[in-house]
């Protein structure tokens, strides 16, 4: 753990560290869905999770919600980052995905998978670009990225396109 981090103060819970005036709050994860909706105008919440692409983030932060809970929580989201490392001929990078927050949702959106759609397609960055430009800068080989394994659900279908623009050529 980082040095600075464990400065940081260590309350059990949310209402607890509202209780004492804090108005940001560090969870490695967000589960219970009446706390983050009571204090969600007025704090903060900044969860951590192993996914790094932002549509597997918004799935996993609405899982176990009704549809209208999962649009209200949807639409108070300000920003989603997703974040892995990808070995490279130049060293460790780090490949970013990041949606800005919208409380514009389409209000036909009734579940997460039109939710999670939406995030997917309306990413600022978004991890494939960030990869593909490394591979056009040479720091990293198809052949190179076969071989890891990163936590994607589109993984594959970035490998494949690739390997169809790699034959093409």
């Amino acid at each position: 753990m980082a040095d600075a981090t464990k400065q940081l103060p260590f309350l059990p819970s949310i209402e607890s560290a509202y209780d004492r005036g804090y108005r940001a709050d560090l969870r490695p994860a967000l589960h219970r869905r009446k706390i983050l909706q009571k204090f969600a105008d007025e704090v903060l919440l900044i969860a951590g999770t192993h996914d790094h692409e932002v549509g597997s983030i918004i799935y996993g932060g609405l899982r176990g919600t009704s549809a209208q809970q999962e649009l209200e929580l949807a639409t108070r989201i300000i920003a989603l980052l997703g974040v892995m490392r990808l070995d490279t001929k130049q060293g460790v990078r780090p490949i970013a995905d990041l949606f800005l927050g919208s409380s514009a949702f389409p209000p036909d959106f009734s579940r997460k998978k039109e939710i999670g759609e939406y995030v997917t397609q309306s990413r600022a960055l978004k991890w494939e670009d960030e990869v593909q430009r490394l591979i056009d800068r040479g720091e990293v080989t198809l052949t190179e990225l076969e071989g890891m394994h990163m936590r994607s659900s589109n993984l594959e279908q970035f490998k494949e396109q690739l390997r169809a623009q790699h034959t093409e050529h």
